[in-house]
């Protein structure tokens, strides 16, 4: 018996020597760790806070990220990680042994909103281009964009009626001030000087003006400036935001009214859009003794633009629609040499008739299409290429006093159709203070006239290459450039046949240089530039009666290219709360081509000055 309890003690002895060592190890004894980083960027998070919110052990992680929490019992955990300029975050975790893995946290990108620093400090307009800011734009909505380019320094207003008139800028217009619509060079002075710009005010969020070595990358043939005509920029907000304008004139009894929406369409989808609608409706203007008869107005004008950016690359997509009716003046055309010379001595017009909306002849009727597509690249931080293409249409239907209608159909008497291609490439580089441009440009016109016979039928193309650089010392600016133009033009019926067209080409060289020193509040600049101009079509070969300036013209074949010489000295300074621009300039051009008068002449349809 006593051997039997020995060996059961044996046993028993064994069994506890073996269950010992079982019982020393804890079952909470597990660990978690591990290493925070940025998900964007796979760099270490230093210093983040890591937790486990069901038992509140936590560690804060080492300057490489790397973290462990010891004595961690098994079972289901939340862990909450956090971390400086990033959202905290979750992490469901199920822990039946000890545990190592990367966790990966977001950077939050705090967008402040819009807020106003009210201040009176100094401005420093030096090195800003001339132009109107939105907020002033704002002001002078509704009226005509030559009416609202009188605010710009040292433009003038050039008006022929009622409802045309264009910007001048030292005493030169038209198609020798080129109007950038958009950054597209505005085609419609093609037909003649006396057509207004056809651009919806509404359109336009920002205007400046660049003379000299900034207007050679856009053409060299600006001889009196360029105007950049801009809308709201398509990638401004991503926020939901629209407009609304109004005004209205006692003179002419209406008004107009314009609308817009604009903004992003999600967080995820870097898509943005603007739409944008106008109205606008005169009847016939008044003076102090009686209304002008036959000069009101009717416009109907709209655009959109869808824009996609990224941090390589954006695209932009743009559309415009400008559609206009204009009466003219019913007593700029008269009947015989007796009336026309009474009219030129002050005579009053025949009727004083009541107020009326009527448009009756003689009137125009303008269409005008504007299709803009641009493609820009970043290559690095320091350059960038753009693609931008475009297509224009251009549509003037012009309606004699004496009109006939053809089946209940109103006939013009004048029927212009002017259909543009244009594209350009543009490099830009940004090396410590030299700043260069370099870029090449292609444009193909096509007109087509109908109606009585004043303007023949022609195509022209148009070459260009430009390059322009910007080099900074310290207060001082060197800018200098020159530009390249192919100009061809072949003209046909009724002058010549198109098998067999009248040819034209004129290729020169335009180059500008200027220095800019900056002051306290301001700066000066000397310019020096030449440019030139190639004949337009309508100078060389109109040949009768337009009746929108209640003219005859005759084109002279013969003419060659204009040619400027311009040196210019601009001083700029801000006082307080007042901006002082002073200007002097000198321009000469060689070859001038100016619509002489010549003669009074009679015709079936009136009596006429001949230019």
């Amino acid at each position: 018996i006593s051997m039997k309890i020995s060996f059961r003690a044996v046993l028993l002895l064994c069994a506890l020597i073996c269950i010992k060592p079982l019982m020393g190890q804890s079952p909470c004894d597990l660990s978690i760790s591990g290493r925070v980083m940025d998900s964007e960027t796979g760099q270490p998070l230093s210093f983040a806070g890591v937790f486990i919110v069901e038992n509140k052990l936590g560690v804060q992680a080492d300057s490489a990220g790397f973290f462990r929490i010891k004595s961690i019992c098994p079972g289901s955990y939340a862990l909450r990680i956090t971390h400086i300029g990033c959202l905290p975050e979750k992490f469901e975790i199920r822990l039946d042994s000890s545990l190592n893995r990367d966790f990966f946290l977001s950077h939050d990108d705090h967008v402040l909103e819009e807020f106003v620093v009210v201040d009176e400090g100094k401005e420093n307009y030096a090195l800003a281009p001339i132009g109107i800011k939105p907020a002033e734009l704002e002001l002078v909505k509704g009226n005509q964009l030559a009416d609202q380019t009188a605010n710009l320094p040292g433009v003038n207003t050039l008006k022929t009626g009622t409802n045309i008139s264009k910007p001048v800028f030292r005493g030169l217009h038209s198609n020798r001030l080129i109007i950038l619509n958009n950054g597209i060079r505005q085609e419609g002075q093609y037909w003649g000087s006396e057509h207004a710009p056809e651009i919806d005010s509404y359109v336009v969020n920002e205007m400046s003006f660049v003379e000299g070595v900034d207007a050679l990358e856009y053409a060299s043939d600006a001889l009196g400036g360029v105007l950049i005509a801009s809308p709201p920029d398509i990638f401004k907000s991503d926020k939901l935001n629209g407009s609304f304008f109004s005004s209205f004139s006692s003179n002419g009894r209406g008004g107009s009214v314009s609308g817009s929406i604009a903004g992003r369409v999600s967080e995820k989808l870097p898509l943005y859009f603007r739409f944008q609608g106008s109205l606008k409706k005169l009847g016939w203007i008044k003076t102090s003794d009686s209304f002008l008869r036959n000069t009101g107005t009717e416009e109907v004008n709209y655009s959109y633009a869808l824009g996609w950016k990224n941090d390589v690359f954006d695209v932009e997509v743009f559309y415009s629609r400008f559609n206009q009716e204009i009466g003219i003046y019913r007593y700029s055309h008269l009947g015989n040499l007796t009336d026309l010379l009474e009219v030129l001595s002050g005579r009053e017009q025949p009727d004083t008739l009541g107020f009326s909306y009527e448009i009756e002849r003689p009137f125009q009727d303008i269409d005008h299409e504007l299709f803009k597509t641009r493609l820009g690249i970043k290559l690095d931080s320091e350059s960038s290429l753009s693609f931008t293409y475009a297509r224009q249409f251009n549509a003037r239907r012009e309606y004699d006093i004496h009109g006939r209608n053809r089946d209940e159909e109103i006939i013009p008497e004048l029927y212009y159709v002017l259909t543009t291609h244009s594209g350009q490439a543009v490099w830009k580089s940004t090396k410590g203070n030299n700043n260069l441009r370099v870029g090449a440009s292609a444009l193909f016109r096509v007109n087509n006239f109908r109606g009585r016979g004043f303007m023949p039928n022609y195509r022209n193309q148009n070459i260009g290459f430009f390059a322009v650089n910007v080099n900074a010392f310290g207060l001082w600016k060197l800018k200098y450039g020159a530009r390249f133009d192919r100009y061809s033009a072949d003209v046909f019926e009724p002058v010549g046949s198109e098998d067999a067209p009248e040819s034209f080409v004129f290729g020169n060289v335009a180059a500008a240089v200027a220095a800019q020193r900056e002051i306290e509040n301001g700066d000066w600049t000397l310019s020096l530039s030449t440019l030139w101009r190639p004949p337009a079509i309508n100078e060389q070969f109109s040949q009768g009666l337009h009746h929108g300036v209640s003219a005859i013209e005759q084109g002279n074949p013969d003419l060659e290219r204009e040619r400027s010489w311009t040196a210019s000295y601009t001083f700029r300074k801000v006082f307080n709360r007042n901006t002082f621009l002073g200007s002097a300039y000198v321009n000469y051009i060689n070859g001038f081509i100016f619509p002489k008068p010549t003669d009074i002449e009679l015709t079936i349809r009136g009596a006429f000055p001949r230019f």
